[in-house]
């Protein structure tokens, strides 16, 4: 019998897939004239929370590319990368977002996280991206304002230079009534 906590005791354990139907291996691999591409992801989840039903919470996702050339552009051989992402939970835990998303990369001191605020409906409220080796290093990619009590309708969106557009909806249609970009200019529907 499986335990449905930690996914042990598992018939056909090692096939890449958890008791929760979670991936937790895949490759795919490419061959052409040139080449052999091979691309494996490894996913870590959390520990499942059976009382909140969140049974596939990711917490770290593993990749790894190599390429074997077999001829042209490159010399015969191969090159291989790795590029791990953690997932941190915290403040929005109950929303089911992550607070932030960090990746790194192997071997060269690259990485680069997004952190994330939510409002109470789940709405994303501002990323913003730090890292190293990253020109938009420290920047505010973009905020968003929802309108109403029910926040549905993004009505504000500013990119990181703080440009703002402003958007009406029709709540019986989800549609865009009114839209002004940074500029001024206004597009209407009728």
């Amino acid at each position: 019998m499986a335990d449905n906590v930690n996914c042990t005791n598992l018939a056909g354990a090692g096939d890449g897939i958890d008791c929760a139907g979670n991936v937790t291996v895949q490759t795919t691999t490419t061959v052409d004239a040139f080449a052999t591409r091979t691309q494996t992801s490894t996913n870590v989840y959390a520990a499942h929370d059976t009382t909140a039903w969140w049974l596939n919470r990711p917490a770290t996702t593993t990749q790894t590319g190599s390429i074997a050339w077999a001829q042209a552009p490159l010399p015969a051989g191969s090159t291989s990368k790795t590029l791990t992402i953690d997932y941190g939970y915290g403040t929005y835990l109950a929303q089911r977002r992550p607070d932030w998303i960090k990746q790194t990369s192997s071997g060269d001191g690259y990485w680069r996280q997004t952190r994330y605020t939510y409002d109470t409906w789940g709405n994303t409220t501002s990323e913003a991206l730090f890292g190293s080796l990253t020109p938009e290093a420290s920047s505010l990619l973009s905020t968003r304002n929802y309108s109403g009590s029910d926040g549905y309708f993004p009505s504000v969106t500013s990119n990181a230079l703080g440009h703002a557009t402003t958007a009406a909806f029709d709540a019986r249609f989800g549609a865009a009534t009114s839209m002004t970009d940074p500029n001024g200019l206004i597009t209407s529907t009728v």
